[in-house]
């Protein structure tokens, strides 16, 4: 997953064992059902599966569709091919009797917990809800992590190189949002990170706008957000620009945005809480008299997920 570096996913999955008795105490079994988690700790990428671990014992339940892919990417964990729920499985075969178990709560749904609660009511099994289990461990990026999403952002920077040519009058946000998701895909991604964001003049004044048959005209600003998947990394960026000049209130507002950016990096340091840099540009923003205008936070977490 790492291109160009190793991996211990062993080492990984002792950390999640680490965090949870660190959180809960020891001799929790600990199931790990959020997909991202999963790759994380075992390199696994396919679109169904639980992680079991037991002490230092792994197991990767997943169905019949990925028999020769689990062979493959999770090197180390005991394999299960299931039929049926992943979940009730686990507390029907691998989990102790009268073990206490620790789930992620945000990453399952109440009916399946309340099937696997059902199921293994006979097992005696203890239930203990422990969220942002994995999280704060996959927040600190390896070498190899590191590289995999610059690859995938040196992608999307390419493709955005490309677009200047499409950017004439009349062309709509639906065929240049298009455009974008065909390039990224021939030029190696494997998917989108999120649907592409295209917003032509007044609907560029929406953070998170849908692409519309709205046509390009001189002097519009011109937003663009997009990114990729690049073996299992992401990219994400968003660029603002114009056709022609937009106007001395738009290039005002882009200043006091830039300028905030540009604060922000340079304060950046590691241990800083990301509400503090996050303050950091806030407080440029306000002092522009624009701070009500400024809905969304400074930024967020990239890498297995967006």
């Amino acid at each position: 997953m790492d291109a160009g570096h190793t991996t211990d996913f062993h080492e990984r999955r002792a950390a999640i064992v680490s965090r949870a008795t660190e959180l809960a105490g020891s001799g929790r079994s600990v199931l790990i059902s959020a997909l991202p988690d999963i790759r994380w700790a075992t390199g696994f990428s396919g679109s169904n599966a639980l992680l079991v671990l037991l002490g230092e014992q792994a197991h990767l339940l997943t169905d019949g569709r990925y028999t020769a892919q689990v062979a493959q990417e999770a090197v180390g964990c005991a394999a299960h091919i299931v039929s049926g729920s992943l979940l009730n499985h686990a507390c029907d075969q691998l989990i102790p009797p009268g073990s206490q178990v620790i789930v992620q709560p945000e990453h399952l749904t109440l009916s399946q917990f309340d099937g696997a609660v059902e199921a293994s009511t006979s097992a005696q099994l203890a239930w203990e809800r422990l969220p942002d289990l994995v999280q704060p461990l996959r927040a600190s990026k390896s070498a190899g992590e590191v590289d995999a999403i610059t690859a995938a952002q040196r992608l999307t920077e390419r493709v955005f190189d490309d677009l200047t040519g499409l950017i004439v009058p009349g062309i709509t946000e639906l065929d240049l949002a298009a455009e974008i998701t065909y390039r990224h895909l021939r030029a190696g991604a494997a998917r989108m990170s999120f649907d592409p964001i295209v917003a032509f003049g007044e609907n560029a004044a929406l953070p998170h706008g849908r692409p519309s048959a709205r046509e390009l005209r001189r002097g519009d600003p011109i937003l663009v957000d997009m990114g990729c998947f690049l073996n299992g990394y992401a990219s994400d960026m968003t660029r603002m620009f114009s056709l022609g000049h937009p106007g001395a209130d738009f290039m005002a507002a882009y200043q006091t945005v830039l300028d905030a950016l540009n604060r922000a990096a340079d304060a950046a340091r590691s241990g800083m809480s990301s509400s503090a840099l996050d303050g950091v540009a806030r407080d440029v923003i306000a002092s522009a008299g624009l701070g009500d205008s400024f809905s969304h936070s400074l930024g967020h977490g990239v890498g297995l997920e967006i």
